[in-house]
């Protein structure tokens, strides 16, 4: 029996010996090749790409670098319609710096500006449990931080913004 979105089995069984039902839980759902990975400190370092994951715990942590100034981004994808996720950028102590809006069809991202530097991904369980594909984007022109494909004023600015200067947007 499944409990509903837990990622534990039952299974009762009948022991004649005893006269009792024997009742066991077994994991249905494994670890995915990075576990352990669910505070800041286990953050496994990860590289841009797509990687399928699965969600067993409260949040997955995940350590990124970004060698210059870029406009990141970070999408997850639940592979279960119960499996709701949202994701946050962090700095390495664990504030948080973004947070992901949900799209209508189950997936969450985040795009960010972000200077160069050490960050953490986190992908929140919001509800359910099960397998998801994170992806992570860092390849837009490092100095187009608006991702309009050129670099010029815009950029300029959302990068000083970003640093609290209150410079208008032309």
């Amino acid at each position: 029996y499944a409990i509903g979105d837990c990622p534990y089995e039952l299974d009762e069984t009948w022991t004649k010996a005893t006269g009792r039902f024997q009742l066991v839980i077994s994991d249905r759902l494994q670890d995915d090749a990075l576990e352990p990975n669910n505070e800041v400190a286990q953050a496994r370092h990860l590289e841009p790409g797509e990687y399928e994951l699965r969600m067993r715990d409260s949040a997955d942590y995940f350590a990124v670098s970004l060698n210059g100034y870029a406009r990141f981004r970070a999408w997850a994808e639940p592979l279960q319609p119960s499996l709701g996720l949202e994701i946050r950028i962090l700095d390495v102590g664990g504030t948080v710096i973004a947070v992901s809006a949900p799209e209508s069809s189950g997936r969450v991202s985040i795009a960010r500006a972000l200077p160069p530097g050490e960050f953490v991904v986190s992908v929140e369980r919001v509800e359910g449990y099960g397998e998801y594909v994170l992806g992570l984007d860092d390849s837009a022109n490092a100095g187009d931080v608006d991702g309009d494909g050129v670099v010029g004023a815009h950029d300029v600015i959302s990068v000083l913004q970003e640093f609290g200067s209150h410079c208008e947007d032309p």
